[in-house]
């Protein structure tokens, strides 16, 4: 019966501790031209949605800081540029202008 105890509280400190950094998370557009949704998984991975596509494009990131740059997976350059603050995602990188994701706070 101990050890079923202590197994709990061990398992229960580790999920605990276990926490995705604040970035992490899915953004819908509010002034776009291009992207509709982006959705950033802990693995560093961005899926990208575009307005009129049916599916999403998965890409490698590169996260510094409040600065997150999405690669393309052949040839390594660069796609999209956002800059993180406050819940919300700029795009920095000039392909689409005025770009602002906001988080989704529902979940």
């Amino acid at each position: 019966m101990r050890f079923s105890y202590i197994c709990s509280f061990i398992l229960t400190a580790f999920l605990s501790s276990c926490q995705w950094p604040e970035y992490v998370g899915t953004y819908y557009s509010t002034n776009c031209n291009m992207l509709e949704r982006v959705e950033i998984f802990p693995d560093e991975t961005i899926d990208l949605r575009y307005f009129g596509m049916g599916f999403s494009v998965n890409r490698p990131a590169h996260i510094h800081k409040n600065i997150i740059t999405v690669l393309n997976r052949e040839s390594g350059a660069v796609e999209y540029e956002f800059e993180y603050k406050s819940g919300a995602l700029y795009e920095i990188s000039g392909m689409d202008l005025n770009c602002i994701l906001k988080k989704d706070t529902l979940k």
